[in-house]
């Protein structure tokens, strides 16, 4: 079953486009890495599907629901979720209310006490239970990834969107992180979709890779195969103009 369906997405800031004409489709299931060099429209691609960004043409379907355009909260109500690499926690409260809040603005409509339930139970999930009462600005940048994706899980949404949320983490944090991802596929049926610079990471947990290039879809398939294409090779290493 086709989870999300992007269709001739495109999006021009100032006359020049930063994404052209990109079409893919991810399914029930899936943990798909959208790779490319700096630049080449990646995070723009994934903001757009979240709702951050408006496409300037093309359709971006989420199951049946056509969701282009749709400001985040509306997206977050037909079931996508987004995570960036620098966190948005509201500082003030705790780490607990942070999550809480993901469940009471999710898919879904709850009172209090459940949402501290779900709260409870998905800071558990990604390690955070001890913290729950903590400020949230205690908590340092990997942990507060960790809090972010706990509150978006509260919600329980179908797809989930990744930016960048491995960047800068040790091999210890790292291998947590993918490992993470994983179990929430498990046991929680989501969709992945993942921006992500980390080759190790992505070597490791994508199960396809979309490859951007100027804005512009150049590979789609299994990890290994796409990374030995020339064009891959060339767009990473043997283009000068790649730069961030």
């Amino acid at each position: 079953m086709t989870i999300l369906r992007v269709d001739g997405l495109g999006k021009r800031f100032g006359g020049l486009s930063a994404v052209d004409n990109v079409t893919f489709s991810v399914d029930e299931g899936e943990i798909v890495a959208l790779v490319g060099p700096n630049g080449a429209g990646k995070s723009t691609l994934l903001k757009m599907i979240g709702g951050m960004h408006t496409p300037s043409r093309g359709t971006v379907t989420v199951g049946d629901t056509p969701v282009g355009g749709l400001k985040p909260h509306r997206s977050r109500r037909h079931g996508v979720a987004m995570v960036l690499q620098t966190p948005r926690p509201f500082e003030t409260m705790t780490v607990e209310e942070n999550v809480m809040l993901g469940a009471l603005f999710g898919g879904e409509s709850m009172a209090e006490a459940e949402a501290r339930r779900r709260a409870s139970a998905m800071l558990e999930f990604v390690g955070l239970g001890d913290r729950a009462g903590d400020e949230v600005g205690a908590l340092n940048l990997h942990e507060q990834r960790f809090c972010e994706i706990a509150r978006q899980l509260a919600g329980r949404p179908t797809l989930i969107l990744l930016d960048e949320v491995m960047a800068g983490l040790n091999d210890t944090e790292l291998e947590h992180s993918v490992d993470l991802v994983r179990r929430a596929r498990a046991d929680f049926g989501l969709t992945v979709l993942w921006v992500e610079h980390v080759m190790k990471a992505v070597m490791n947990l994508a199960e396809r890779v979309l490859v951007l290039n100027f804005g512009q879809l150049i590979a789609d398939g299994e990890p290994t195969e796409v990374m030995r294409q020339p064009d891959v090779v060339a767009a990473y290493l043997g283009d000068r103009r790649m730069t961030a």
